[in-house]
């Protein structure tokens, strides 16, 4: 199955540690090995074992495989793998077959040292046995010290070149896939920034987001600001705006075994002298804004906005533009209350919860069908328009003055749609809501829309003047015979 050039490395007594190019091992001391073509994770244990056995005897408690990615017939980096088992060792086996360029197998060990309870002469307690029972513990100490000895037998036997190994594990097993094994080191020494730190490298990070929001924090707070130098998908540099006069400048890099981000390199602090940092700070941008606002526009939906910018200005010491500072506070109420995105979304649900507290009531929506590449999307629906009214104001027409007052108005937003209103009168000269449409403008086939469900829902049989701005599309469909002796007020 693989090459007879391969060889194992074997690493101990060192600790794994990430790298900028992946896992790496520092410390220990290697140790070359033979590669089996037919091994066992048994047969691997014997191996690791005789190559980190020195003295006294040991126990494997770990085995890491460090697995080198290729792009291009180059390394660039190196994951680090968990080999617990024999699925794991064929993993390993084929990985070889698929880089033949590969010479050396890395392996990185941990064990322990067995300890064995010793007897001194002087502690021994002669007593009279029997011949019977001396020589059972004669036969026992011999199998003790021929257990070792045969063990290495059975692998060199399994190692030689006439042996037949036959693997029992299925097919689908003896040709695992490594990346199912992928782990990461343990690493008891991460370093996470916190405000009021100095950055320093071996910092960890969630994300790259993560990366540039904290040093947004980290230049609000010393007065000074920074600028991208690069940002690729595993790469963040960040310099000083002041650069080359000021040198600070620092470099984070996404770990391939543990997909966090590590501060790679650090030049700092700032030594750029701005006496008079721009209160605006170009880097507090509204992201970050909109982070230290939502708590207050959770309280208050309707705070206006030269409040948040004094806050900020006597909190933060940096006073945003009007416009940036409107832009972050709707990024903060769409985190807080959700999206244009995530509110049409949700109409469907809103809906029927409404229609499940409200038993009576009645709402209705249409929408277009979704094509991609010529093939109909069954679950995705492109929203038209929607009509919704409430029991209690069907039930409560009844009891107002014969007249409907209809208008519509623009909605300002992401989506620039119409809102339609049908109103009433009640008996004490209260203005009551009955129906609402939301549609795509006030044209004659909204209109269409809109007065068909008024006319089912709520009319009814029930004869009604109607009080409207006279708009083309309402005359058009009042025109028609299902509409006869409604009256039409301007």
């Amino acid at each position: 199955m693989t090459s007879p050039n391969i060889s194992l490395l074997i690493w101990c007594d060192g600790r794994i540690v990430s790298s900028p190019c992946g896992i790496e091992y520092h410390g220990g001391r290697p140790v070359n090995m033979a590669l089996s073509e037919r091994m066992s994770f048994e047969e691997l244990q014997n191996i690791c074992r005789r190559a980190v056995s020195t003295d006294g005897e040991v126990e494997i408690s770990k085995i890491y495989f460090r697995l080198p990615r290729i792009v291009e017939g180059a390394i660039r980096s190196y994951s680090l793998f968990s080999v617990e088992n024999n699925e794991h060792v064929f993993g390993i086996l084929n990985e070889v077959v698929r880089y033949p360029q590969l010479e050396i197998l890395e392996l990185y060990v941990e064990y322990e040292a067995v300890v064995r309870n010793k007897t001194l002469l002087d502690q021994l307690v002669l007593g009279d046995s029997s011949g019977s029972e001396r020589g059972s513990g004669e036969e026992e100490e011999e199998e003790e010290e021929d257990f070792y000895d045969s063990n290495e037998e059975d692998v060199e036997e399994d190692l030689g070149a006439d042996s037949q190994y036959e693997s029992q594990l299925p097919e689908h097993v003896r040709t695992a896939d490594l990346c199912d094994f992928d782990v990461a080191p343990e690493d008891d020494e991460k370093i996470m920034w916190d405000p009021g730190m100095e950055f320093r490298v071996g910092m960890v990070f969630p994300n790259r987001d993560a990366v540039r929001a904290c040093a947004t924090t980290y230049s609000v707070g010393v007065g000074r600001e920074f600028k991208g130098r690069r940002t690729t998908n595993s790469t963040i540099v960040l310099a000083c705006r002041q650069n080359p006069v000021c040198k600070w400048w620092l470099r984070a890099t996404l770990m391939q075994a543990t997909q966090t981000w590590t501060l790679t390199k650090y030049i700092g602090p700032h030594t750029c002298n701005q006496l008079l940092p721009d209160p605006n700070h170009r880097n507090f941008g509204s992201v970050a804004i909109a982070d230290y606002i939502k708590g207050q526009v959770k309280l208050q939906r309707d705070i206006r906005i030269d409040t948040l910018r004094a806050g900020i200005w006597q909190q933060v010491g940096v006073r945003p533009p009007y416009k940036r500072t409107w832009n972050a506070k709707e990024k903060a109420i769409a985190d807080v209350y959700g999206g244009w995105y995530e509110s049409f979304g949700m109409v469907h649900k809103f809906m029927n919860e409404m229609m499940h507290v409200n038993p009576g009531s009645f709402w209705d929506a249409e929408g277009a069908e979704v094509y991609t590449d010529g093939i109909l999307q069954p679950k995705v629906v492109t929203f038209i328009r929607m009509f919704w009214t409430f029991k209690p104001t069907i039930e409560g027409f009844r009891f107002c003055k014969p007249v409907l007052f209809v208008d519509g108005t623009h909605l300002y937003g992401k989506y620039k749609m119409t809102l339609l209103i049908a109103s009433a009168i009640d008996g004490n000269s209260h203005i009551m809501p009955l129906a609402f449409a939301l549609v795509e403008s006030e044209s004659t086939a909204s209109y269409e829309y809109f007065f068909e469900h008024l006319r089912e829902h709520v009319i009814c049989e029930r004869k009604v003047a109607i009080i409207s701005d006279r708009h083309a599309g309402i005359l058009s469909v009042l025109k028609r015979p299902e509409w006869a002796g409604v009256a039409v007020l301007n």
